[in-house]
């Protein structure tokens, strides 16, 4: 089967958290044939709409892919680009993998527009649910100021719905060469962060979205590239866990993020795992140059934190799983690829620091069900 289907519902929208991968033996068009189609037939089949949508690929075949793509959605492409996203070729796969949140209900979902591009949906529920993806500058700044100009888009399309950056649960930060300048996005990050306020001098009220940051390149030019889900309705409440698990506050060394935040969606509630590594409380790397004990320290973590979120593994509905090199993604299929349930991406990338070789992020809805 080509795609794994986790679903969510209540009385008003089911939401449905699709994971596709090719399948052994078959060529690239073969693989992104199979992938997009059993989206579409199944989308179609649940009267589902996409709300957010990622391609792990590599950027010489993306053009291709996005021609099968359109082809097999036909009607069901509003417009809004996937994130097309590159592992910068470390793992050797054209397609590694396909990610998709696709929401059913009655209310209305709607196309978001900035600058007079479609970056996103807009479900107006009882929520507001936001998802923007891929937003990014122009590759002729620099690496910096793509970052500053990036966060400035999520804000102003946040500002033009009648919100702020305080309605944000979760970001990606899609870095390429993120080892080269991670100290430099962290100072825009955390610059831009405290001009709008979600950082304060008072850390208890401090509004740290969930993220990640990792080292995957944009598909397409941009030196980085950002995806967001907020919930933009007054007085929505979202849980911010900055120190979980087995890990204190990200923030201590430098990085504005929480371990794990918690929103209501349109099908349930959703629980957002930032990307986490092998660190120990007090920020330090652990287990350095021990593949092994790095992978099975940071499946602990995660799982600590799913815990403090009142998650388990069941419950997880996508999660990535990034590898610094070929030795440790090997590792990781042989010893818990089959031992983990949780619908998975594995893709070859640098993590945030040289010396950290393994990091997973997962989403997880309590009570989900696997259906496909």
């Amino acid at each position: 089967m080509a795609i794994d289907v986790r679903k969510i519902e209540n009385d008003t929208a089911a939401e449905f958290f699709v994971t596709g991968f090719g399948e052994p033996g078959l060529s690239l068009q073969q693989q992104a044939k199979e992938i997009f189609s059993a989206i579409r037939d199944f989308l179609k089949d649940q009267q589902a709409v996409i709300v957010q949508e990622r391609v792990f690929l590599d950027p010489k075949v993306m053009d291709e892919v996005k021609a099968i793509r359109a082809e097999a959605y036909g009607s069901l492409d509003d417009g809004v680009s996937p994130s097309y996203l590159s592992d910068q070729l470390k793992s050797g796969i054209q397609l590694a993998g396909v990610q998709v949140h696709a929401v059913r209900t009655a209310r209305k979902i709607e196309v978001v527009r900035y600058a007079d591009k479609p970056v996103g949906r807009l479900i107006t529920n009882e929520q507001r649910f936001l998802a923007l993806t891929g937003l990014f500058a122009s590759p002729d700044l620099s690496p910096s100021e793509q970052a500053n100009q990036m966060l400035a888009q999520a804000d102003g399309a946040l500002k033009q719905l009648g919100s702020s950056l305080f309605s944000i649960a979760r970001t990606w930060m899609w870095l390429e060469d993120i080892l080269d300048w991670y100290g430099d996005f962290n100072k825009v990050r955390n610059a831009f962060f405290r001009k709008e306020g979600l950082i304060t001098d008072e850390p208890q009220k401090d509004r740290l979205p969930a993220s990640t940051g990792i080292g995957m390149k944009p598909a397409f030019g941009p030196t980085c590239m950002m995806d967001l889900v907020a919930a933009l309705a007054p007085g929505q409440k979202i849980d911010y866990l900055l120190a979980g698990g087995n890990q204190d506050s990200a923030f201590k060394y430098g990085s504005a993020f929480s371990r794990a935040s918690s929103i209501a969606t349109p099908g349930g509630r959703t629980v957002y795992v930032s990307g986490t590594a092998s660190i120990d409380p007090q920020g330090r790397t652990e287990f350095i140059d021990d593949i092994e004990k790095q992978v099975d320290a940071t499946i602990r973590h995660v799982r600590a934190v799913l815990k403090n979120m009142n998650c388990g593994d069941d419950d997880v509905v996508q999660a990535m799983i990034y590898s610094k090199t070929p030795a440790v993604d090997k590792h990781f299929k042989e010893k818990w690829n089959k031992a983990l349930p949780w619908p998975q991406v594995t893709l070859v990338c640098d993590v945030c620091r040289d010396d950290l070789l393994f990091e997973i992020e997962a989403a997880a809805c309590p009570g989900a069900k696997k259906i496909v």
